[in-house]
């Protein structure tokens, strides 16, 4: 049986919110020297955490430069990078987006890993959407690519393990927390556990 036990703290309240406004930077800065629209642009949440994560981002997009940006959601449940897998490969079982017409989607996911679930939700949102652009923000990219695909938009990089897991405390998703937060966990033999 395997354990997961708090190695440290990674980002408080204060730099959770650094990193997502700088997040919004990296938006805004490719969007204005590409000549592309923001207000054709969705934020597509990844669910659980991507979710609001995509609102927050669109929340301070809006108080920094502006527009206030659509946010759907793509639901990926059970099949997240971070959780044993319980299909051998992450399945996106749906979108749902506001309506509109959207030339550019950003995919937005708390923690990118192996990036299955990103491939996953990018191939349906393609197949779906048709989207001229579709682009990948994450919280947190935490190294171990499976697959050759990177974020456009990062708030923070660590480098981790292979025991390593990176949670993302939002008190929408987990009520036990007062606020925004990430913390590293380590999966560890629960003989081992103190």
């Amino acid at each position: 049986m395997v354990q997961l036990v708090k190695v440290k703290s990674l980002l408080n309240a204060t730099a959770t919110r650094l990193a997502i406004e700088k997040m919004v930077h990296q938006i805004h800065a490719e969007f204005d020297e590409t000549g592309r629209s923001i207000e054709e642009t969705v934020l597509v949440g990844i669910k659980r955490r991507g979710v609001p994560l995509a609102c927050r981002l669109a929340e301070t997009y809006s108080r920094l430069y502006g527009p206030l940006l659509s946010v759907g959601e793509a639901d990926t449940t059970f099949y997240t990078d971070e959780l044993e897998y319980v299909a051998s490969v992450p399945l996106c079982r749906g979108i749902d987006l506001p309506p509109g017409n959207f030339a550019n989607v950003i995919l937005v996911d708390d923690v990118l890993y192996t990036r299955r679930t990103a491939y996953q939700t990018m191939k349906r949102v393609l197949e779906m959407y048709r989207p001229r652009a579709v682009y990948l923000a994450v919280l947190i990219d935490r190294g171990w690519a499976e697959l050759p695909i990177q974020a456009n938009y990062v708030g923070q990089e660590f480098e981790t393990t292979a025991e390593d897991v990176v949670h993302v405390h939002f008190p929408e998703t987990d009520p036990e927390v007062g606020e925004d937060n990430v913390d590293l966990m380590r999966k560890v033999p629960q003989a081992a556990a103190v």
